[in-house]
């Protein structure tokens, strides 16, 4: 695919960091969906906490 004139080690490192790249990527989008998630969740317990007339 790339076709870069250098040795096999450079290119081994650079699909290694590209796929890295990649996996760091995919976790900080599922962790920021997953914070969004929780996030909603609190808002929704908060709101019901709040809203009870009593701990009882």
């Amino acid at each position: 695919m790339l076709d870069f004139a250098s040795s096999p080690i450079v290119n081994l490192t650079l699909w290694v960091l590209i796929g890295f790249s990649v996996i760091v990527w995919a976790i900080i989008l599922l962790k920021s969906w997953e914070q969004w998630r929780l996030q909603r969740a609190n808002r929704a317990y908060a709101k019901a906490f709040w809203s009870a007339p009593s701990l009882r």
